[in-house]
């Protein structure tokens, strides 16, 4: 995580900067029809074509780009009976007994959606992995549905911060932000700067030294209105949806792995994400002796590997 290629603006000043821009310019999006499986009406979608990592990676290899992430588009939903899928997987051909099924459920799973245009991206991949489940798909694929749903969660919540891979990342950034937000002079200028440490070290799954950060916040009286609203609206509420799609996802990976579903390296990474969805949400009991027995596994992924190192680091600085 490295800004000090912009002039004469310090690391954290960066930070605050990006994490208030607002929106950047989004990512290229194509049309795309199909025809629902379940009731044949015609499905229209969007499809984010070209994308980048500009924003680095998460522990959880939730991944970031400028200009909007393909995941928030991911998940086609029918109009009518409110069927959803991947694009990839949607027009799958489907027997009566299946459709049959896959309305009787939708017909309460929709809540007090009327229309498409009310759902949220999280919400078209509850669904998604709702109906996943009617047509028996194994648990792994449910739960990579609901991950990404609760990374379409966390996009909200952090917003886009460019060159950030890991939790060493946000480890190492926040250690510098600590310092220089304590050298600001100006209460509204604190409140916004603790405001943003709380989003970055959410991004980093660091939820402790996260609600710390929001603690001190509430200590630096008054806090403007908008502030206030804000954390509602943009940490308190959002962060308890995403932790409910985590702990989802983890019972859906604990489900597969029992089942014994996946290849070897499939399998090694998923235990790996169990571990590190546990310790995002707050459950640390263990973590140093279950990333050690993923160290050991003879099919463990690279890209794993590294994840794994990232997480023992940060707990060796006593981060967790």
């Amino acid at each position: 995580m490295n800004y000090r290629h912009l002039p004469n603006i310090p690391w954290f000043v960066a930070v605050v900067l990006v994490l208030l821009a607002g929106p950047v310019t989004a990512g290229e999006l194509f049309p795309e029809v199909y025809n629902c499986p379940v009731d044949g009406t015609v499905v229209n979608a969007q499809r984010m074509l070209a994308t980048n990592a500009l924003g680095g990676t998460d522990s959880d290899f939730c991944q970031y780009a400028k200009g909007g992430n393909a995941r928030e588009h991911g998940v086609a939903t029918c109009p009518t009976c409110f069927y959803s899928a991947m694009q990839s997987k949607f027009e799958q051909p489907l027997d009566e007994g299946q459709k049959k099924a896959l309305l009787e459920m939708l017909a309460t799973a929709r809540d007090n959606h009327t229309t498409v245009d009310q759902l949220e991206p999280w919400d078209r991949y509850q669904l998604a992995a709702l109906c996943a489940g009617v047509l028996d798909e194994n648990a792994l694929e449910r739960g990579d549905l609901l991950l990404s749903g609760a990374w379409t969660i966390r996009d909200r919540i952090v917003g886009f911060i460019p060159q950030v891979d890991g939790p060493v990342d946000v480890f190492n950034g926040l250690a510098e932000m600590d310092k220089q937000w304590l050298e600001l002079t100006d209460l509204r200028a604190q409140q916004k700067a603790l405001f943003d440490l709380a989003r970055v070290a959410h991004r980093g799954g660091f939820p402790a030294r996260r609600d710390a950060y929001l603690a001190r916040l509430d200590e630096l009286q008054p806090v403007p209105e908008d502030l206030a609203s804000g954390r509602e609206r943009w940490m308190y509420e959002p962060i308890e949806m995403e932790n409910r799609f985590l702990d989802k996802a983890l019972q859906h990976y604990e489900e597969g792995l029992a089942a014994g579903s996946g290849s070897a390296e499939e399998r090694v990474y998923y235990a790996y994400l169990v571990v590190d969805l546990k310790r995002r949400l707050g459950r640390t009991d263990g973590l140093d002796r279950d990333l050690n027995l993923l160290l050991a596994e003879k099919t463990l992924p690279e890209h794993v590997k590294v994840a794994i190192k990232s997480l023992k680091h940060v707990l060796a600085e006593g981060a967790l």
